[in-house]
């Protein structure tokens, strides 16, 4: 990826990210479902343990580019930076989604 389409990339998702609540308040509940799931890549139930496990993007999946990256990645907390790769205590901001888990 070159340089601009980063620069690119980054500001549609401050922009997102700036506008979120104004989008979900002012949509319709069909849009605003596509809104969710551009953030959340998946929640699941287990009510077993009385739990509920969310699967957050750290970064929204605004463009085709970024939805292709998060096909490819499994649901679970997977480092992307060859930093993170060497170091087990990375940042989160490495990593692609991150798993929240609440009890029910």
């Amino acid at each position: 990826m070159n340089i601009g389409r980063s620069k690119e990339l980054t500001r549609a998702v401050r922009e997102f990210g700036d506008h979120f609540e104004d989008l979900c308040e002012n949509s319709p509940i069909e849009e605003r479902k596509d809104l969710i799931q551009k953030c959340i890549s998946a929640i699941e139930v287990d009510r077993d343990a009385s739990a509920v496990r969310f699967y957050v993007r750290t970064i929204p999946a605004i463009t085709p580019q970024l939805e292709t990256v998060f096909q490819r990645v499994e649901y679970e907390d997977r480092c992307v930076s060859i930093e993170c790769a060497r170091n087990r205590e990375c940042a989160p901001f490495t990593h692609l989604i991150k798993v929240y888990v609440m009890p029910l």
